[in-house]
């Protein structure tokens, strides 16, 4: 069984505002390969990468995630993802990700004001 992995890549502000200016836009996602290798995956393109990444993608920011275990399923993982996306949020940062896309509560306060 493969180890799998939680990652956080920072965007650039060219993907849209952030909530809080003094947190990046961050793309959190979880992977099989180590977190150099998807985020090299990412920024190549092709059909597993995310366009966000592709496009926008900065780089790796281990200070935010290099606290984590790895994980034996895929299921440890994504929970992982999930709790580290919500705790990011609440620290300010615009979340987007492979599970949880951007961040809801972002994209509803959007949506109303538009």
């Amino acid at each position: 069984m493969s180890e799998r992995r939680v990652y956080v890549i920072e965007l650039s502000d060219d993907i849209g505002p952030r909530r809080d200016p003094q947190f990046p836009n961050v793309y959190v996602g979880e992977t099989g390969r180590t977190p150099e290798e998807r985020f090299e995956t990412h920024m190549a393109g092709g059909r597993t990468a995310s366009k966000k990444v592709a496009r926008h993608g900065l780089r790796l920011l281990t200070d935010l995630y290099g606290h984590l275990p790895s994980y034996e399923t895929e299921g440890e993982s994504v929970a992982a993802e999930k709790r580290l996306c919500k705790q990011l949020r609440k620290m300010g940062y615009t979340v987007w990700g492979g599970t949880m896309g951007m961040s809801e509560s972002f994209a509803k306060r959007s949506a109303e004001a538009s």
